[in-house]
């Protein structure tokens, strides 16, 4: 292994060189950051009959939370570019949940994105992806993000 001085390429760490290269293949679209979140909860499905409307709010703060930290980690910086587009691909815990109804259930999740990028999430552009299979211990939504128009 050869001995690398970051300081001499103008970083103050390693770590930070790193973080510097990887986000030069971002924006080259050499490299997509991809994350991996919890499938949405009940309460986002928008089936609340009448109740109260805190189990709505608590569920959507966390699926936002959770996005934001996850793409953060993902993506190191400032994302590169003024939009973005997000490939969705969800694998449900069952069938019970209407493909139809998803899109609504995950809103939090792409304004998490969209906070992690640091854009306005009317300048994403969600491509989905309602896959067949069907996951009871691990359902989730994996999201490949590139750059948009």
């Amino acid at each position: 292994m050869t001995d690398y001085n970051p300081q001499k390429d103008g970083y103050e760490s390693y770590t930070e060189a790193i973080k510097q290269i990887r986000m030069e293949k971002i924006r080259k679209g050499e490299i997509n950051p991809i994350i991996t979140v919890s499938f949405p909860v009940a309460a986002l499905f928008g089936h609340a009959n009448g109740k109260s409307h805190w189990p709505k709010s608590n569920a959507t703060k966390k699926a936002r939370a959770e996005a934001h930290k996850a793409t953060q980690a993902a993506v190191l910086h400032k994302w590169p570019h003024d939009s973005a587009e997000l490939k969705m691909r969800v694998v449900r815990p069952h069938r019970k949940h209407d493909k139809h109804n998803i899109p609504g259930a995950t809103k939090a999740i792409i304004d998490g994105v969209a906070d992690g990028l640091g854009i306005n999430d009317k300048n994403i552009n969600v491509i989905w992806d309602i896959a067949e299979e069907i996951d009871k211990a691990r359902p989730r939504v994996e999201i490949t993000i590139t750059k948009g128009d």
